[in-house]
């Protein structure tokens, strides 16, 4: 008890989650130390304040969750049971912003829509799911106009943007032909590299992405869709676990 009472938070949160998950280990669920719980709780509520985010550890808002539960304390229950929740809601969210970034806003609405069923609050992906929403709109709207602009005027720019609608509209590889297209008229577009090298991270193609990324630096060494992209195929090249569509 003496360990929790005189623990500082601010020391590290994955040693902080580490001690809470061994105090709760310790609690019989149906009938738990009231003091050592109280503390517990107390403990993990000055971990988020100071972390300005929650406990890197569903499984004790899973523990915490089923505790108040079989106590009755229903609001109790109900906060953890969300804030464990939340971590499904991050995963969704994170691959809707990586979808939205790569250009393909069809696929980012629905991986925001998906956060948003499990945590209907969640800022980052509602804020997302308006944004990529509008993309695809705008791509439905004009996308007659752009199709006629290119096939009548085919510079660089026009390609470019009518690869950008084929891409918000989930047309990845009608996308990249377009980028194509543009990069035979300008071979040194750093839009057109660029948007072709996301076009190929949506799919996975993180090793074909890489040397567009780097190609577009070359020529302008401030582009930061270029350096966000070539950090992206970087980390998922590293970690190829982690990208999973």
């Amino acid at each position: 008890m003496k360990e929790l009472q005189d623990l500082d938070v601010s020391w590290s949160m994955n040693g902080t989650a580490d001690i809470l998950a061994k105090k709760l280990a310790t609690l019989d669920k149906n009938s738990p130390d009231q003091e050592l719980l109280a503390l517990i709780d107390t403990k993990l509520a000055e971990v988020e304040d100071y972390f300005e985010r929650p406990l890197d550890s569903p499984d004790v808002y899973l523990s915490l969750r089923d505790i108040f539960s079989k106590l009755g304390n229903k609001e109790k229950a109900d906060m953890y049971a969300k804030k464990a929740m939340i971590f499904e809601a991050n995963e969704w969210e994170f691959k809707g912003r990586l979808q939205n970034f790569f250009g393909n806003n069809t696929i980012a609405v629905g991986f925001y829509q998906k956060a948003v069923d499990i945590v209907d609050d969640h800022e980052l992906a509602v804020g997302g799911l308006v944004k990529a929403k509008r993309r695809v709109e705008k791509a439905q709207k004009g996308f007659d106009k752009l199709d006629k602009w290119a096939q009548e005027r085919g510079t660089s720019d026009d390609w470019y943007k009518l690869g950008i609608a084929f891409c918000d509209l989930d047309k990845v590889e009608d996308g990249m032909a377009c980028f194509e297209r543009a990069l035979n008229i300008d071979p040194e577009s750093v839009e057109a590299l660029c948007r072709k090298g996301t076009a190929l991270e949506s799919q996975g193609k993180f090793k074909e992405a890489a040397p567009l990324f780097a190609k577009a630096l070359e020529i302008k060494p401030t582009a930061l869709i270029a350096k966000r992209g070539r950090n992206y195929a970087d980390y998922f090249l590293d970690n190829p676990d982690q990208f999973n569509m």
